[in-house]
């Protein structure tokens, strides 16, 4: 199986120096020795409408994929839906919950351009396995794009409760889109 992890940012390692934060300490090791990709934000932005641009960096066995994100939907899906609607959302902090509707179409357009660099990764015994709340439309939109292989889905948080979701913009769609 060819695993690729999905997540909002990639970590790197550093030679000598101890690992913080669970998730890269639990992913790094498992891509460097068993061939997995793991793709995520540059942490840069790209104008226009370009394709997907990936810079690939050997991990061991493995590699790390890091995308510029689309300049245009960026601060409307980061700061905008995922770190103002689903973040508080997910932390149980309903009173905390702001989104536009701009916000929420920017988060679907950068889950939807993630499907579409996700296609290069992509192979006849691949499995995805999707992190956390920024991304959680991110499995329909690889159906959409007709991708048939496992899609895993790990949210980092428990799920809150339905008075808080529900105060999240679009709700339901997200539920109906993991």
């Amino acid at each position: 199986m060819n695993l690729v992890v999905v997540s909002n940012r990639v970590a790197r390692g550093k030679a000598n120096e101890p690992m913080t934060g669970g998730l890269a300490a639990a992913l790094l090791p498992i891509v460097e020795n068993s061939g997995a990709i793991w793709v995520g934000s540059s942490g840069r932005v790209r104008d226009g409408g370009q394709e997907p641009f990936a810079e690939i960096e050997a991990l061991g066995a493995g590699a790390l994929a890091m995308l510029d994100l689309p300049a245009a939907h960026y601060g409307g899906y980061y700061e905008g839906f995922a770190n103002s609607a689903l973040w508080p959302a997910m932390h149980s902090r309903p009173d905390l919950i702001r989104a536009t509707h701009d916000d929420y179409l920017s988060y679907r357009e950068v889950n939807a351009f993630m499907a579409r660099a996700l296609l290069r990764f992509r192979k006849k015994d691949a499995a995805f396995w999707v992190q956390d709340y920024h991304f959680l439309a991110l499995g329909a939109e690889l159906r959409d794009l007709g991708v048939t292989e496992p899609v895993g889905f790990f949210l980092h948080t428990p799920w809150p409760a339905r008075n808080v979701i529900d105060g999240v913009p679009h709700a339901r769609e997200l539920i109906e889109a993991m």
